[in-house]
């Protein structure tokens, strides 16, 4: 990647991409931006309404309202930025245009995505041996995988069986889940990462199922109506994509494997896994917990069919039995 300062305009540039809905919007909304925080590898930008974009370089993965960029530009934390008709204007008249970017749509909506439920439950066989072996054992790992608990841990342990519990019934699910967000330590707190995973899960299951996703988005929109004083910008902006439905890209490969034949299902594992310290790991325990749900109801629901069908098989055995003792019972 070069930029013509003759021009002021960044050209010849490989692995160029942006998030579909971020460039569909600066179509329709001016964004005024000013920089949030300086990563290595990423920039978080601002906008007036607490909404946050990533520039990111072409080591990471892409996410939802990201752009990415073969190198980090040279911007300044107090630069104002600004994103308007498909292009990224900065100070001295420098533009970077995104319109002839690849494309990344970070939603469900356009795969195809089948029901096999052996495929997933080898999946989800592959994904909890991938944990207990691979796994870190901090942040929510010891609460999802049952394993051993430091002092910290016992403080809170109480809550978060409860947690799962009303996950499980779906009762008090919205306020337990509020009660527990922001809780962890680093940049987005281990219990927002693991329900980022289960959201996303969640939401590409309903999908997998051709279902009308609109009212579990909703659930997790009220989940996390006062998520944003309870937790940082960083982990609120991840939960609220997650919560429309958008997850990066390594997160989308992974949960569309659940449901596609992939032969790659084991790197996929690694790459979520390595984001971060734990948040890889944590983001892996919310997909466990979703798709350990929904096989575990699955397989109570054909038990209940199984035992109405075995129940209906002994009414029409019972009832053959009768009507040939009744025939026999005519003839002689």
């Amino acid at each position: 990647m070069w930029l013509d300062w003759n021009t002021s305009v960044f050209v010849n540039m490989l692995n160029k991409m942006i998030c579909k809905q971020l460039l569909e919007e600066s179509y329709k909304n001016e964004r005024e931006l000013q920089v949030h925080f300086l990563f290595e590898h990423s920039i978080n930008l601002i906008d007036k309404n607490d909404r946050l974009i990533t520039i990111l370089d072409n080591t990471k993965t892409m996410m939802p309202c990201s752009i990415m960029l073969p190198s980090l530009p040279q911007i300044s934390d107090k630069e104002k930025i600004l994103l308007s008709s498909g292009k990224i204007f900065l100070n001295e008249d420098k533009e970077i245009d995104l319109r002839d970017f690849e494309i990344y749509d970070g939603s469900s909506e356009n795969l195809c995505l089948e029901m096999d439920w052996e495929r997933v439950e080898k999946r989800f066989k592959e994904l909890s041996l991938f944990l207990l072996q691979n796994g870190r054992h901090d942040g929510m790992y010891p609460f999802i995988m049952n394993s051993q608990l430091n002092s910290l841990n016992q403080i809170i342990y109480e809550d978060i069986i409860a947690w799962q519990k009303s996950y499980k019934t779906q009762v008090d699910f919205v306020t337990q889940t509020q009660n527990l967000i922001g809780l962890g330590v680093g940049l987005t707190p281990s219990f927002d990462d693991m329900l980022c995973g289960l959201i996303l899960s969640d939401i590409f299951y309903c999908q997998a199922l051709k279902m009308d996703i609109h009212k579990i988005i909703e659930k997790y929109h009220e989940v996390l109506s006062n998520a944003r004083s309870k937790t940082n910008l960083i982990s609120y902006h991840m939960l609220r994509m997650a919560a429309d439905g958008l997850a990066n890209q390594a997160v989308k490969k992974l949960l569309n494997s659940f449901y596609c034949d992939d032969d790659n299902f084991v790197k996929m594992m690694y790459e979520v896994k390595d984001f971060g310290h734990s948040s890889g790991t944590d983001i892996l325990c919310g997909i466990y917990c979703s798709i350990k749900d929904k096989i575990e109801k699955a397989s109570d629901s054909k038990k209940k069919v199984d035992e109405i069908s075995m129940k209906d098989t002994d009414t029409l055995t019972h009832k053959s039995s009768m009507y040939i003792s009744f025939c026999n019972h005519c003839e002689s």
